[in-house]
């Protein structure tokens, strides 16, 4: 599926949680490397966890799916951290801080049909890589967006995840 490439979901975990502890920081990174893996990831069924529509889905079901598995990822998140285990905890942020780093994407934003029109130029590096979700790809305003919202949904605000007149936390 690609999503942004691993250098902007890096770059986007080190502007948000810069001075989070080197260990539990690499945790997210390891989480939200877990959401691309392959191929058990980047099919049909993955795809709101990617904030994308499954090809023949309907886009309002993938958002409903996509804040779910956010919420989940969260209590999981505030479940492990209740019981000491960081490294697990850390995980599970990645993972949710993954998805809503994919909503901002201009690949996915709006909740995209996967695959779609825009399948050949997913991901930031690799075989498909011309830019399109690269670090040329990270405006500034996306810059700010992103971590905004991740420190947000960090908050347990889900408000802040939006697709037309619906946001997470109706959900």
């Amino acid at each position: 599926m690609g999503l942004w490439g691993s250098e902007v979901h890096d770059h986007l975990f080190n502007q948000r949680f810069g001075e989070t502890a080197p260990n539990l920081l690499n945790a997210m990174k390891e989480g939200s490397a877990y959401v691309d893996r392959f191929p058990g990831n980047q099919g049909l069924g993955g795809a709101p966890e990617h904030a994308l529509t499954p090809l023949f889905g309907d886009q309002g079901e993938a958002f409903k799916a996509m804040c779910a598995f956010v919420k989940d990822q969260m209590d999981q998140f505030r479940g492990n951290l209740n019981n000491g285990e960081l490294q697990k905890a850390y995980h599970h942020l990645g993972q949710a801080m993954h998805t809503v780093q994919d909503s901002t994407s201009p690949l996915h934003s709006g909740m995209q049909t996967w695959p779609g029109r825009n399948t050949a130029v997913h991901g930031g590096e690799g075989v498909f890589w011309d830019g399109h979700e690269g670090m040329d790809a990270l405006t500034p305003q996306l810059e700010t967006q992103t971590p905004n919202l991740m420190g947000a949904v960090a908050s347990v605000d889900y408000s802040v995840m939006k697709f037309g007149k619906k946001n997470c936390g109706q959900f």
